[in-house]
């Protein structure tokens, strides 16, 4: 097991990120949960992916019920919906469904202190527990 944490502090970074991850799920084949802590944050990642360039999208469907989509967004944290190799938690707090695959995908958020002790928290977490950790912060 892995988790990718990624070093960002705008909201442009991090959306650029979530696309990146998504697009990097499709062409591998690999299918893709995005944990979100609300329906309004499941339906902005959802416009996100639908329409992020003019010219292509990222096909994604919101919802809490198993499915057979290469992305799924949720709100629902008890299972994997989709069955996915990869986990994009953008809760601030830890999915128990990291258990459920194989790669973690976290944002280490720099906006604020709040933000940035959470995503600590997190990452010490997944420490402890001897997952093997990334870091990134190729994002402007």
């Amino acid at each position: 097991m892995q988790a990718n944490f990624y070093h960002l502090k705008t909201n442009q970074a991090k959306v650029g990120c979530i696309i990146d991850i998504a697009m990097h799920a499709i062409d591998t084949a690999q299918k893709l949960l995005i944990v979100v802590s609300s329906a309004e944050a499941a339906q902005y990642i959802e416009n996100a992916l639908w329409s992020f360039r003019h010219e292509s999208f990222l096909p994604s469907i919101i919802t809490n019920q198993p499915n057979t989509n290469g992305i799924v967004i949720t709100t629902q944290q008890q299972t994997n919906l989709n069955n996915a190799h990869n986990l994009l938690n953008l809760c601030q707090s830890i999915s128990p469904l990291y258990t459920q695959v194989k790669v973690i995908h976290e944002i280490y958020d720099l906006s604020n202190d709040q933000r940035k002790q959470s995503s600590q928290t997190r990452l010490d977490f997944y420490i402890s527990q001897n997952i093997t950790i990334e870091h990134s912060s190729n994002y402007a």
